[in-house]
Protein backbone atom coordinates (compact mmCIF):
# COMPACT_ATOMS: atom_id res chain seq x y z
CA UNK A 1 0.00 0.00 0.00
CA UNK A 2 1.03 3.48 -0.64
CA UNK A 3 -1.81 5.30 0.96
CA UNK A 4 -3.31 4.76 4.24
CA UNK A 5 -4.76 6.35 7.23
CA UNK A 6 -2.91 4.13 9.02
CA UNK A 7 0.71 5.21 9.37
CA UNK A 8 1.85 1.28 9.84
CA UNK A 9 -0.02 -0.27 6.66
CA UNK A 10 2.13 1.68 4.08
CA UNK A 11 4.38 -0.49 2.46
CA UNK A 12 2.37 -3.25 3.08
CA UNK A 13 0.18 -6.15 1.26
CA UNK A 14 -3.43 -5.37 1.07
CA UNK A 15 -5.07 -8.03 2.79
CA UNK A 16 -6.71 -11.02 1.54
CA UNK A 17 -4.61 -10.04 -2.13
CA UNK A 18 -2.82 -13.63 -2.31
CA UNK A 19 0.89 -13.21 -3.45
CA UNK A 20 -0.12 -15.24 -6.74
CA UNK A 21 -2.71 -17.56 -8.13
CA UNK A 22 -2.62 -19.73 -10.90
CA UNK A 23 -4.39 -22.13 -12.41
CA UNK A 24 -4.39 -25.08 -15.21
CA UNK A 25 -7.22 -27.50 -17.17
CA UNK A 26 -6.95 -29.88 -19.19
CA UNK A 27 -9.75 -32.30 -21.05
CA UNK A 28 -9.65 -34.82 -23.58
CA UNK A 29 -12.68 -35.82 -25.61
CA UNK A 30 -12.89 -39.35 -27.51
CA UNK A 31 -14.03 -38.82 -30.44
CA UNK A 32 -14.25 -42.84 -31.52
CA UNK A 33 -14.24 -45.80 -29.96
CA UNK A 34 -17.21 -47.10 -27.12
CA UNK A 35 -16.32 -43.88 -25.54
CA UNK A 36 -17.02 -41.89 -28.72
CA UNK A 37 -18.32 -38.83 -26.83
CA UNK A 38 -17.38 -38.81 -23.32
CA UNK A 39 -14.88 -36.16 -22.10
CA UNK A 40 -12.91 -36.08 -18.90
CA UNK A 41 -10.74 -33.09 -17.56
CA UNK A 42 -8.91 -31.97 -14.71
CA UNK A 43 -7.42 -28.93 -13.46
CA UNK A 44 -5.36 -27.65 -10.24
CA UNK A 45 -5.24 -24.27 -8.51
CA UNK A 46 -2.59 -22.44 -6.62
CA UNK A 47 -3.32 -19.63 -4.10
CA UNK A 48 -0.37 -17.76 -2.49
CA UNK A 49 -0.43 -17.00 1.35
CA UNK A 50 -2.33 -13.92 2.24
CA UNK A 51 -2.47 -11.57 5.18
CA UNK A 52 -5.19 -10.80 7.17
CA UNK A 53 -5.05 -7.39 8.66
CA UNK A 54 -3.35 -4.41 6.68
CA UNK A 55 -0.27 -4.22 8.61
CA UNK A 56 0.18 -7.50 7.98
CA UNK A 57 0.45 -9.40 11.15
CA UNK A 58 -2.06 -12.24 10.13
CA UNK A 59 -1.19 -14.82 7.61
CA UNK A 60 -2.83 -17.10 5.72
CA UNK A 61 -0.81 -19.81 4.29
CA UNK A 62 -1.58 -20.52 0.58
CA UNK A 63 -3.03 -24.12 -0.95
CA UNK A 64 -3.34 -26.30 -3.71
CA UNK A 65 -6.45 -27.72 -4.50
CA UNK A 66 -7.45 -29.81 -7.38
CA UNK A 67 -11.07 -30.57 -9.83
CA UNK A 68 -12.48 -32.66 -12.16
CA UNK A 69 -15.47 -32.80 -14.61
CA UNK A 70 -16.44 -36.13 -16.71
CA UNK A 71 -19.15 -34.87 -20.12
CA UNK A 72 -20.97 -37.25 -21.88
CA UNK A 73 -22.62 -36.32 -24.96
CA UNK A 74 -26.09 -38.23 -25.44
CA UNK A 75 -25.86 -38.07 -29.09
CA UNK A 76 -23.56 -40.94 -28.83
CA UNK A 77 -26.86 -43.15 -27.09
CA UNK A 78 -29.75 -41.61 -29.24
CA UNK A 79 -29.20 -39.72 -32.02
CA UNK A 80 -32.31 -37.63 -31.26
CA UNK A 81 -30.86 -36.22 -27.73
CA UNK A 82 -28.38 -34.18 -30.10
CA UNK A 83 -27.77 -31.13 -27.49
CA UNK A 84 -28.29 -32.87 -24.80
CA UNK A 85 -25.14 -33.75 -22.63
CA UNK A 86 -25.03 -35.42 -18.27
CA UNK A 87 -22.24 -33.62 -16.95
CA UNK A 88 -20.44 -34.19 -13.32
CA UNK A 89 -18.16 -31.16 -11.76
CA UNK A 90 -16.20 -31.55 -8.65
CA UNK A 91 -14.38 -29.11 -7.06
CA UNK A 92 -11.86 -29.67 -4.24
CA UNK A 93 -11.77 -33.70 -5.19
CA UNK A 94 -9.63 -34.40 -2.37
CA UNK A 95 -11.73 -32.27 0.40
CA UNK A 96 -8.64 -30.55 1.64
CA UNK A 97 -9.09 -28.57 4.68
CA UNK A 98 -7.82 -25.32 4.36
CA UNK A 99 -8.35 -21.22 5.36
CA UNK A 100 -8.35 -18.13 3.63
CA UNK A 101 -7.94 -14.55 4.42
CA UNK A 102 -10.92 -12.17 4.01
CA UNK A 103 -11.49 -8.49 3.67
CA UNK A 104 -12.07 -7.98 7.51
CA UNK A 105 -9.22 -6.92 9.94
CA UNK A 106 -8.22 -10.48 12.14
CA UNK A 107 -10.79 -12.46 10.17
CA UNK A 108 -10.10 -15.90 8.69
CA UNK A 109 -12.54 -18.49 6.84
CA UNK A 110 -12.48 -21.77 6.24
CA UNK A 111 -12.25 -22.60 2.38
CA UNK A 112 -14.89 -24.58 0.34
CA UNK A 113 -14.86 -28.72 0.87
CA UNK A 114 -15.85 -30.74 -1.61
CA UNK A 115 -18.38 -29.58 -4.01
CA UNK A 116 -20.07 -32.23 -6.45
CA UNK A 117 -22.32 -30.91 -9.12
CA UNK A 118 -24.62 -33.22 -11.81
CA UNK A 119 -26.53 -31.83 -14.40
CA UNK A 120 -28.52 -32.70 -17.41
CA UNK A 121 -27.60 -29.69 -20.04
CA UNK A 122 -29.05 -29.10 -23.65
CA UNK A 123 -27.90 -26.54 -26.33
CA UNK A 124 -29.76 -25.82 -29.37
Amino acid sequence: MTKSTDLTAIGKRPQAVPTHFESLWANYSFLTGGLAGLTIGGGVRSVGPSYGDDINSLVSPGYVVFDAAVRYDLANLVRAWKGAEVTLNVTNLFDKSYYTSSSSNFYCQFGNGRLVLAGLRYRW
